[in-house]
């Protein structure tokens, strides 16, 4: 970043933008002097400053997105055809955006069902394949197994498989876990349209990737939007709080 910029940015931060915007060219001049001193006495300030506006622009993507899963909170957690995990009289629902070949929502995979199996959340599974083709057919499949009652077995499978890197991977993975790999072909249509629909959600939740996870319990204010990978604990007294 050229020397200018930086003094550009911190002039900005330093004082009120119009205040600054209605200084004469040689005022300017004079607070970038200014300016320049001050980063030579304290070099962590440009830092500091670019820190506070980046964590200020987050939060307000972040409250953004929580109006917009407000606005469409039927839609996200009474959709009774997206695929879910654990007890349906569970107080919490979590809804997962997720891709199967996405590193990190395969370390998040075990985390929440761990809590579905427990009984302490219903898991919503979204699935959104952004990494290819064999993402897609992936996602499609585990949806299509749906039909045999075998998602939860097909969704583990394939969150924990080694390699799914091609179609025909795919295929093995799921027979190994009981899908009748042919039958679910045929419903391959059916299940495109509902990831048609999980990125048209995603385009309104403004998402940049997976995993992203929304968690709510049947108040739309509770409602805690989490646009990426959390620790155990922080995923913990997420569900603990909402639990009450």
């Amino acid at each position: 970043m050229k020397k200018s910029l930086i003094y550009t940015l911190v002039s900005l931060v330093l004082l009120p933008t119009a205040a600054f915007g209605a200084l004469q060219p040689s005022d300017k001049k004079e607070v970038e002097t200014i300016v320049q001193q001050y980063l030579k006495d304290n070099p962590k300030a440009v830092f500091d400053a670019l820190m506070a506006y980046r964590n200020d622009e987050m939060q307000k993507v972040e409250e953004e997105a929580k109006k917009t899963v407000q606005a469409n909170y039927d839609s996200l957690f009474s959709n009774n055809k997206a695929p879910t995990l654990g007890s349906p009289d569970a107080k919490v629902s979590i809804v997962e955006f997720i891709d199967y070949q996405c590193g990190h929502c395969r370390v998040m995979g075990p985390r929440l069902k761990v809590l579905a199996d427990s009984g302490d959340a219903k898991v919503i599974v979204r699935l959104l394949p952004i990494r290819g083709q064999s993402s897609l057919y992936a996602s499609k499949m585990a949806i299509a197994a749906s039909e045999q009652d075998k998602f939860q077995e097909a969704h583990h499978a394939l969150m924990t498989a080694k390699d799914i890197s091609t179609e025909a991977k795919v295929d093995e993975v799921l027979a190994g876990a009981g899908v009748n790999v042919e039958e679910a072909k045929k419903q391959l249509s059916a299940a495109q349209k509902q990831i048609d629909d999980n990125f048209a959600m995603a385009s309104s939740l403004k998402l940049q990737g997976t995993p992203a996870m929304i968690f709510a319990n049947s108040n739309p204010e509770s409602v805690v939007f989490i646009p990426g990978a959390i620790d155990d604990q922080q995923l913990k007294a997420i569900v603990s709080k909402l639990n009450g």
